[in-house]
């Protein structure tokens, strides 16, 4: 997860815009919580992640597998829209 930005509200090209929240969890896991401003009207999805995996409640999966931390700001960010983009699907 070094690769993520978190605690800001990023705006997506679709205009909604996503703020990314790391909760503590259990030894081997912790909870991402996905907020999503859609013209004002917020909603939340939860993430589980272990590892270096994250899962949504439907099982659904992206591995990180061999991912290295990227040290720009720029290359944080596309991560992080990349991320998003993965689970609005």
């Amino acid at each position: 997860m070094d690769n993520i930005i978190l605690n800001i509200w990023i705006e997506m090209k679709n205009g909604l815009k996503v703020r990314l929240l790391l909760k503590p969890g259990n030894e081997d896991c912790s909870f991402l919580i996905m907020e999503i401003d859609d013209s004002g009207t917020i909603s939340k999805k939860a993430l589980v992640v272990k590892g270096r995996k994250v899962f949504d409640n439907t099982g659904k999966c992206l591995d990180f597998g061999d991912a290295y931390p990227i040290t720009t700001d720029h290359g944080k960010m596309m991560i992080t829209k990349q991320f998003i983009n993965a689970w609005m699907e």
